[in-house]
């Protein structure tokens, strides 16, 4: 059994626990101002520890993945009832820690720059975003991530989507900017409608390569999707009216976003060369004659 092969088990197990986290980060968000703030975030870090334990018990784990994982927790559940400054450093921290795992693990060349880039404009556009009157600020950095996401889905899956795909994604993107689109200000009319139409996009792209490549590239699909509902919450949340269950979920589908694109794309690789390298072994092996 390769190295690869024989990781995949702890691997998913990390990403349980990430999702875990996630369910977690909803529910404290959801129930947690009826507890005292610091109760609920004691109960949820002891939450977050214990699953990274077991985990680490396990198996081998990139601790830069868990230290991910964790302060996208905190940052959900200090989003509802911890203080601002706890917020913007967990915030901050989780997208920074994710670009790391992910500088980290994956291979070299143009998927992995471009996902870095994305990632680096994610961790921008998230420090914008902490202030809501630099929110042309953020969108912009934002806009610029998923380009660079369409960059990376691109190299192995290639740039064409599906007309059908391609016009469901508009639709729903469309749909989003036709209930907020009375209480926009005219400056950002043009600029919401470009990004919808990149988010529609990215999801298309992703489904296309999805198609061509199977296997993890669903995930990654998977991923986009939930770029999309983060975003289209975000958006009707701050120009539809304000509702907390459209809040409680901007944070957790972000960062399961995050989690999913990037922890996926890297997998995919990592499949792509243990079937390669496991061939060449096998051709190697084939080739050697007893004596």
């Amino acid at each position: 059994m390769n190295a690869c092969a024989a990781c995949r088990p702890h691997a998913a197990l990390a990403r349980v626990n990430l999702a875990a986290l996630v369910v977690g980060a909803l529910a404290f968000r959801a129930y947690g101002p009826a507890l005292a703030a610091p109760f609920a975030l004691v109960a949820f870090l002891a939450f977050a520890v214990a699953g990274a334990a077991v985990v680490c018990w396990v198996g081998r784990i990139s601790v830069l993945e868990l230290a991910f994982a964790q302060m996208a927790g905190v940052a959900c559940i200090a989003h509802g009832s911890g203080p601002f400054a706890l917020f913007a450093f967990a915030k901050v921290s989780a997208t920074a820690l994710c670009a790391a795992a992910f500088a980290q693990r994956a291979h070299g060349g143009r998927q992995k720059t471009w996902v870095l880039a994305a990632l680096i404009f994610s961790l921008a556009g998230d420090a914008w975003l902490l202030d809501k009157a630099y929110f042309a600020a953020g969108l912009g950095c934002f806009l610029i991530a998923h380009i660079c996401y369409i960059g990376a889905l691109a190299v192995d899956g290639g740039a064409r989507p599906s007309t059908p795909a391609l016009a469901v994604f508009a639709l729903c993107a469309g749909l989003v900017a036709y209930r907020i689109w009375p209480n926009l200000a005219t400056p950002m009319k043009a600029p919401v409608v470009v990004y919808m139409a990149t988010l529609a996009t990215m999801s298309a792209v992703a489904f296309a390569r999805a198609r061509k490549l199977g296997g993890a590239a669903w995930l990654v699909w998977l991923g986009s999707l939930s770029f999309v509902l983060s975003d289209s919450a975000l958006a009707l949340d701050r120009f539809a009216g304000r509702s907390v269950w459209l809040m409680a979920a901007v944070l957790p589908l972000y960062y399961l976003a995050q989690a999913l694109l990037t922890f996926f794309i890297a997998t995919g690789d990592q499949r792509i060369v243990s079937r390669n390298q496991s061939a060449m072994d096998s051709i190697a092996s084939s080739s050697v004659k007893p004596s």
